[in-house]
Parts: C-alpha cells; structure tokens; sequence
C-alpha cells in the first residue's frame, strides 16, 4: 500500500518526459518524498477518518503532480479545491453501493 504513491509518481514522471508540444518537453520536477509522505499521512487520515477524508487526499495529491510539472519553463498551475467535492463524495459511497457500482463513474468524471 505504501508504494502506490512511489509507482504513481514514477509513472506520471515518465509520461510527462516522453511528452512534448510543438517540440516543447513537459517535464516533472516535484518531489517523490513530499508526495510519498502527504499520501502516508492520508492513507492514515481515511483510515482514521472511515475514509471520509478521501477527497482531500485525491485533491492533495493531484496539487503535488501538477505543481511539480511544467512545459518548458513554463511551470503548472493547479487551483483545486477539496470543499467542492465533500458532498459529491459523501453521495457517491452509498449511491455506490445502492447502485452496484454503476454510480462510481459520475464520481470518477465529476472528479
């Protein structure tokens, strides 16, 4: 469970390398420790939290990727807000669970 966050941004660090705009490289540059240990201390927040703070998580997390990434010189911007999602997910689980699943991809698009 604690190298999921290290897979993850070795991931995106690799697709960000390989692409480029007009000949113009992404590049990453954000910190694989920063987000190793903010989704450490998420995973233990849902776990606390019954997994109600999920939505913080997924917004902390997407904050470190983008803001570590950029275009050229040109670095990335990322706005996002958890409170916005708070309801959408406290409707999602039991929606979820009441629909067999088929509710999940609305809470997938709307994040």
């Amino acid at each position: 469970f604690l190298l999921w966050p290290l897979a993850r941004v070795g991931a995106f660090r690799y697709r960000m390398s390989r692409m480029s705009w007009r000949s113009i490289r992404f590049r990453f540059t954000g910190s694989t420790r920063e987000y190793f240990f903010a989704s450490a201390l998420g995973y233990l927040g849902m776990l606390f939290s019954l997994g109600f703070s999920a939505h913080s998580l997924n917004n902390l997390q997407r904050r470190l990727l983008y803001r570590g990434s950029s275009l050229g010189n040109l670095p990335f911007q990322f706005t996002g807000e958890s409170p916005h999602l708070r309801w959408a997910w406290f409707c999602a689980w039991p929606l979820t669970i009441l629909t067999a699943g088929l509710f999940w991809p609305w809470w997938s698009a709307l994040r």
